[in-house]
């Protein structure tokens, strides 16, 4: 049986830091956004206030500050959106925009690397990949009930995208657009691949199969990239195993690759699809920051006005998603995206054990960021507290099991 032990004597109690992570893990996975198919301001707003909540209380803890140099960096990240925001051009402004970066900023200051969980936690993550999965068969099988639950209460960014989704066949859960799926779905396929390595738990090794087998269902860039990342990972996590399990996955994918690819005209079409979707123009990369790209006016902008960033203000004319950088650069210009960016990275540095994973972690996140201002993004927002907190406990050296030549490998 797992046992989750205290880390340190000042380490947070674990039994409502399991709760608070799960609460987090809820809202950040479940919560809805719309009421029969109209997306919601005051769902919105809720889910900010419960995260705000959240945030304040671990925040309040003893060593809940991550250190002086990440409290510098926010209080300079809300200067300079204060500032662009005195000196913008426009006289219409979006106040509200200013909640996601106070919720950022809060998450930024934030330390976690005391808290420990209790073995409940890894229960709830299995439960939630179990409720992920089954859902998403839901929805690749076309249930009626099941389509109309997640287009009542999770429709995203505007009324055509999510129903266009499910006509796509693309299982996209609560995430609204395949790009933000499959971001969450190679996450989770990496925390439950990490569990197999370090608890050899098979049946995480199942679900990461299953978030693996989703990625490939998103037909985006993102879903491109981060299903060969994962497609890496696993070779060399079996490579190193060399176990019966390992040996019988990677016939599977082979066998699997070898029946979807039977000859050169289907690696030919495949290569098509590829450069189809590197190049669509709604949501490609080359076509999202080409000349003719949704961000084309964002980077004119920018580029005529690089002194002169809006701030919160307002244009019909300005799209304000699809790239973390672009956004960034147009709010606050050079010093509001290094703020950001710097933010995350210490965020990570500071909070996960290993620092080898929070580079990685962080270079993951940032990757995204290219195609989408996933950090302001509140699902994002509640799980990254989970995300870390998780890690560091497979990380804990208690957490992984002891070889017996007799039993092979058990838990403490």
């Amino acid at each position: 049986m797992i046992e989750i032990r205290s880390l340190a004597p000042t380490t947070f109690s674990s039994k409502p830091a399991t709760i608070l992570m799960a609460l987090l893990l809820a809202v950040g996975f479940y919560f809805p956004t719309s009421e029969e198919e109209t997306i919601s301001l005051r769902l919105q707003l809720i889910s900010g206030a419960v995260l705000l909540s959240i945030l304040a209380v671990l925040l309040a803890r003893k060593q809940g500050l991550i250190g002086v140099a990440a409290v510098v960096n926010v209080m300079a990240l809300n200067v300079t959106v204060l500032v662009a925001t005195l000196i913008s051009p426009f006289t219409k402004f979006a106040y509200g925009g200013y909640l996601p970066i106070l919720l950022l900023s809060m998450l930024f200051c934030l330390s976690v690397k005391d808290i420990s969980l209790t073995k409940t936690a890894r229960t709830l993550f299995n439960i939630a990949n179990a409720i992920n999965l089954v859902l998403s068969l839901l929805l690749l099988l076309r249930v009626s009930e099941a389509t109309q639950f997640f287009l009542d209460h999770y429709a995203y960014g505007y009324d055509e995208l999510l129903p266009f989704m499910f006509e796509e066949g693309k299982p996209v859960l609560t995430f609204g657009s395949h790009s933000l799926a499959s971001f969450f779905f190679y996450l989770l396929f990496y925390l439950n691949l990490e569990t197999f390595i370090r608890l050899r738990a098979r049946l995480n090794l199942g679900f990461a199969f299953g978030y693996l087998a989703l990625l490939t269902l998103m037909s985006s860039f993102t879903a491109i990239v981060f299903t060969g990342v994962a497609v890496v990972q696993l070779v060399l996590c079996f490579q190193w195993r060399k176990s019966a399990i390992a040996g019988l996955m990677t016939t599977v994918l082979l066998l699997a690759a070898a029946v979807a690819a039977p000859g050169v005209e289907a690696f030919s079409d495949f290569r098509e699809d590829i450069i189809a979707v590197f190049h669509r123009e709604d949501n490609g990369l080359l076509g999202r920051y080409g000349d003719s790209g949704g961000l084309s006016v964002n980077v004119r902008y920018i580029l005529d006005h690089p002194f002169r960033p809006i701030g919160l203000g307002l244009s019909d004319e300005l799209w304000y998603a699809d790239s973390g950088p672009i956004e960034y650069l147009l709010k606050g210009s050079l010093p509001l995206m290094i703020a950001v960016y710097l933010g995350a990275f210490l965020f990570f540095w500071n909070n996960l054990r290993s620092p080898g994973r929070a580079i990685f972690v962080f270079l993951v996140f940032l990757g995204f960021e290219f195609g989408y201002s996933n950090l302001e993004y509140i699902r994002t927002q509640c799980f990254l507290p989970f995300l870390v907190v998780y890690l560091n406990w497979l990380d804990a050296p208690d957490t992984r099991p002891a070889f017996s030549p007799a039993r092979g490998f058990s838990h403490a």
